[in-house]
């Protein structure tokens, strides 16, 4: 077994700490400001950084981009790349 860092080894933290982390400090922030530009900048963001971890865990585990569909198809589709197995041994 070689040499991994947390995220290669928690793959599944990995997307629910980017996935639903990030929900309690926006909710926060917006009910303090009611800021509509800010509340579409930080979604903006939020779900480009859950496709790219999407891809990256989809990768690490060995299988096709052809799953990241289930974020666009499914409300759930975080939860279904979770529960994917890991194909790849490390």
């Amino acid at each position: 077994m070689g040499k991994t860092n947390w995220f290669h080894r928690h793959l599944n933290w990995t997307m629910t700490i980017v996935g639903y982390g990030p929900l309690l400090p926006v909710i926060i922030v917006y009910c303090i400001t009611h800021s509509d530009i800010f509340l579409g900048i930080y979604l903006t963001a939020w779900a480009i950084a859950i496709m790219v971890t999407s891809g990256w865990v989809l990768v690490q585990k060995g299988r096709s981009l052809g799953y990241l569909a289930y974020l666009i198809i499914i409300p759930w589709g975080p939860l279904k790349i979770i529960s994917l197995d890991n194909l790849k041994e490390w």
